[in-house]
């Protein structure tokens, strides 16, 4: 409780919490609330409103460090899965029952990585992977999911433009905006009704046309989600994307799904609108930047004739035995000699064992004792042309670019097939160049771990 001074100059007294919080696509920010308590009736009601959301805030803080921890394991699990079952489809290639029992595997282990990504958005975890999309083929392929989530008396009607303007965007995030808006959309028509998703071109080129729907001037892409439900009122619309703001009863919605929307559509380089009537429904309207660059991005299909076998030598450090095994397995497939090790420590004792010179380090970034970063560290100062791949179950965001050399670091998340591996490989041993660890030195007295390998400010 504190006491303030009030605008006429009177002593205010208030009831002040403050929380951290972490909102999708933005740094940490300290939310504070001020409850006046000279209005103590008043004050109490909503005090125990906002203890109620902060409550919900460290929930959902809980849940999403619990889904991103399963995600991390999962992957671990995944990666044993896929890679493995690429080696068995490759020894029994002519069988062909066999390897049709054998792609079934593989595609649920595809659809439980995508699983785990979606996890890992929840958590904040997931990389923010900006491509070229043809959103008209995001929707088609997110509307089997759609029609699972909305009940027989709403129907979900589409109508795409076969020219649309092509938008530069994370697919697994917008995938997640369409899937929030159809949900919002079905919980405002308890009694059924009609789900529209529109797609057109827009020229806004002009001020004035740009104007008229608070965008800066350009061409865009518009994804527009209309329902016939309930609809809302003007106060309530004005409110729709505030964190924690919801009209559903307590205990059937967290709040968080039109922020999220809010935040990923802003991350996209958007805008996104709403109109709402009381009992004339909803409609929003999501503008996306046409991208304009022209060159074509290289096809997943044709990387998979460019792997190449090499005749260097790689440390595997990896505290996962299925991992570390399956994994040194295909890359002497592939003609590497490959040494393996289960911590860091044991890397180390590796370098020095080995009689040789080791060109890559492939290395897990969480391990038991010292970890990736700081076994990398240790070991570039043995090989001065050493290398480096990270691996993690944990995503790039999360985890590299905690780090002071985030720029230039190579990583591979996990699940990855064994082409992916190939091609990573011999990415990082042909174009890398090695990393000055030298000039990256831990703070006195500080045990080397992730968090404090940030360049601190002064006195912190």
């Amino acid at each position: 409780e504190l006491v303030l001074k009030h605008k006429e100059g009177r002593p205010l007294p208030v009831y002040s919490i403050h929380t951290a919080v972490c909102l999708e696509g933005r740094e940490p920010a300290l939310y504070r609330f001020d409850l006046d308590l000279s209005k103590q009736k008043e004050s109490d009601a909503e005090r125990v409103n906002l203890e109620r959301q902060l409550a919900q805030t460290h929930k959902m803080e809980a849940l999403g460090e619990l889904a991103g921890g399963v995600a991390h394991d999962f992957n671990n699990l995944l990666t044993t899965i896929l890679l493995t079952t690429e080696m068995v489809e490759a020894e029994y290639a002519r069988d062909d029952k066999l390897c049709a029992e054998i792609a079934m595997i593989e595609k649920a282990g595809q659809n439980a990585s995508a699983l785990t990504r979606q996890l890992l958005l929840f958590s904040r975890q997931g990389n923010c992977e900006m491509s070229q999309l043809d959103l008209n083929l995001v929707i088609t392929e997110t509307q089997k999911m759609l029609t699972r989530l909305i009940p027989e008396n709403i129907s979900l009607d589409l109508n795409l433009d076969p020219d649309l303007n092509g938008i530069m965007a994370d697919i697994s995030q917008i995938g997640q905006v369409i899937l929030n808006l159809v949900i919002n959309a079905r919980d405002a028509m308890r009694d059924g009704g009609d789900i529209h998703i529109v797609t057109t071109n827009e020229d806004l080129r002009s001020l004035q046309s740009a104007k008229k729907f608070g965008v800066n001037p350009g061409l865009y892409a518009v994804l527009s989600v209309s329902d016939t439900g309930c609809g809302m009122d003007s106060k309530t619309a004005e409110r729709v994307f505030e964190p924690f703001f919801t009209t559903k009863n307590e205990g059937q919605g967290t709040g968080l799904g039109l922020s999220t929307v809010y935040g990923i559509v802003k991350r996209s380089g958007g805008y996104i609108s709403v109109d709402s009537q009381p009992g004339k429904g909803t409609l929003f309207n999501i503008f996306f930047p046409k991208y304009e660059n022209p060159e074509t991005q290289q096809s997943t299909d044709n990387e998979k004739n460019q792997t190449e076998n090499g005749t260097e030598t790689i440390l595997i450090v990896e505290d996962d035995p299925d991992i570390r095994v399956v994994t040194r397995a295909i890359l002497e497939r592939s003609g590497y000699d490959v040494l393996d090790a289960a911590s860091g420590e044991a890397g180390l004792e590796a370098i020095q064992d080995s009689g040789k010179p080791i060109d890559l380090l492939v290395s897990d970034v969480v391990l038991p004792g010292m970890s990736g970063p700081q076994l990398a560290a240790e070991a570039i100062q043995r090989l001065s042309n050493l290398k480096v791949l990270f691996i993690s179950g944990y995503t790039q965001d999360s985890v590299v670019d905690q780090s002071p050399w985030n720029s230039e670091v190579a990583f591979l998340q996990k699940p990855f097939n064994s082409t992916t591996l190939r091609n990573k490989v011999r990415e990082v041993l042909e174009n890398s160049t090695p990393i000055p660890w030298a000039d990256i030195e831990p703070q006195q007295g500080m045990p080397v771990t992730l968090s404090n390998w940030e360049k601190q400010p002064e006195g912190v």
